[in-house]
């Protein structure tokens, strides 16, 4: 007699992610076990966001063999050498998070994208807020600028008033990723803004 079992599909995701990321199992291991019962499509979640939350899931998303990747672990050495600069760093960064937010959309120069803005708050003003007036506000740490306390995503700007500062490889190609990667990944877009 068979018994049927029932099992969520986000619990499968979150199975399949804490099994992946365990040091002494490989994720072709998990991937083959998994897939023999459940089927390799239904491993991996289909949303772009339930996939990338964090940079280390970007990273896996593109691939080490990705050229931002690449471009990523070189700057990080050479970085680290010079006692580099965490501006540059965070904006390698945030090149392999939108490209994989992206899922190989490039912005090509005539269609719509959408690069998230911020609004940056003084410790002293945030001091003197209440918890409902604070509750967007990430709060962020910047040497350069000790006196900014937080930072919240304001709106989008789409390409049609965008200037020239801003790089083609920071779009993203549509409003609900932009604030996404806006509030998922702050304090990457923090130490871009604020070094």
């Amino acid at each position: 007699m068979k018994t049927k079992i029932t099992i969520k599909k986000t619990e499968l995701h979150k199975l399949y992610k804490s099994l992946t990321t365990r040091p002494n199992i490989t994720r072709e291991y998990v991937e083959q076990e998994l897939g023999s019962v459940f089927g390799k499509r239904n491993l991996r979640p289909t949303s772009v966001k339930e996939r990338i939350q964090s940079f280390n899931d970007a990273v896996e998303a593109l691939g080490y063999g990705h050229p931002y990747v690449i471009g990523y672990m070189e700057a990080e050495e050479a970085l680290a050498k010079i006692g580099g600069d965490e501006c540059a760093l965070a904006f390698f960064e945030l090149r392999i998070i939108v490209a994989a937010l992206n899922e190989g959309w490039k912005w090509c120069g005539y269609s719509s994208c959408y690069l998230p803005m911020f609004e940056l708050y003084p410790r002293d003003v945030l001091e003197d807020m209440t918890g409902d007036e604070t509750e967007d506000i990430q709060p962020i740490f910047s040497r350069r600028f000790p006196n900014i306390g937080g930072m919240a995503w304001k709106h989008n700007i789409d390409n049609m008033s965008l200037s020239a500062y801003a790089p083609a490889c920071l779009m993203l190609k549509n409003e609900s990723l932009a604030r996404y990667a806006a509030e998922q990944f702050m304090q990457y877009w923090a130490k871009y803004i604020l070094g």
